[in-house]
């Protein structure tokens, strides 16, 4: 991944490979913890139910080759809220998120 990549395509799949959630974040930096995105409150997120507009801001850390991600949102979102997934993949130039959520 490389460092010149701020912005991110977030694609979150079902396990039946549906679109789960699909928006786009800002890669804020990366640190011993993982990757971390930022997403602005209103950002559209796209799903194949239907869509929606984040109603809060959040930070969401990617670890390695961990089987999770944690959002940690502003008021009035959760306070943090851990989704348990496949372990998250990045297309080689790092502007795609692929996960599966489980």
């Amino acid at each position: 991944m490389t460092a010149e990549s701020t912005s991110v395509l977030v694609d979150i799949r079902k396990y039946d490979g549906s679109l789960s959630a699909q928006w786009t974040a800002t890669r804020l930096g990366e640190d011993e913890h993982g990757v971390w995105l930022g997403t602005a409150q209103g950002v559209d997120v796209s799903s194949d139910t239907g869509g929606w507009t984040s109603r809060f801001a959040s930070v969401m850390l990617v670890p390695r080759g961990e089987w999770w991600t944690a959002t940690f949102c502003m008021d009035p979102g959760p306070e943090m809220y851990c989704d348990v997934c496949t372990v998250p993949e990045w297309n080689a130039d790092g502007t795609v998120l692929h996960t599966v959520d489980l």
